[in-house]
């Protein structure tokens, strides 16, 4: 299992993010989130925006995920979900969304124990699916494939 600070680690050495560049969240904002969650926040999750709940660099840029954004992403998710009502998806009223890409796919947790499986739904699916049993499980990929993607572009017209 990765932690927080292999997740740094990695930011910094591949260059996809500096070091200022990486803030993370309060106390006091993580306990905002745990409010519009309801309940604890997973403590995998709440790990990893303490260490970047505001910005990581140029790592998940494309993810509506960070505060003070994510307080707000359960309106967002239920119009992407309800968006296909052939499908009869829906989310679940204790489901914490905590990542929406793109406006067509999101991020959640159904259950709120200490290292929830992630459900994910991408808009059009006919189903809700469960795409990791870990909440680091999901951030290892994302960041496994943001390196290889970034060392593509590095040094070149391209890098973002």
């Amino acid at each position: 299992m990765i932690t927080t600070k292999q997740i740094y680690d990695r930011l910094i050495s591949s260059g996809l993010a500096a070091k200022n560049a990486i803030v993370g969240c309060s106390d006091e904002e993580l306990n905002a989130i745990a409010c519009v969650a309801k309940r604890e926040l997973p403590i995998p999750y709440r790990e990893f925006m303490a260490a970047f709940g505001h910005k990581a660099g140029r790592f998940l840029r494309d993810i509506d995920m960070f505060y003070p954004g994510v307080l707000s992403l359960r309106p967002i998710a239920e119009e992407i979900v309800t968006d296909y009502e052939e499908f009869n998806a829906e989310l679940h009223p204790s489901a914490f969304v905590f990542a929406v890409r793109q406006k067509e796919q999101l991020m959640f947790f159904d259950d709120m124990g200490d290292d929830p499986p992630v459900k994910f739904y991408r808009s059009g699916q006919p189903a809700i699916t469960t795409i990791a049993r870990s909440f680091w499980d999901v951030f290892e990929s994302e960041l496994n494939q943001a390196e290889v993607n970034y060392a593509v572009i590095k040094d070149t017209p391209y890098e973002f």
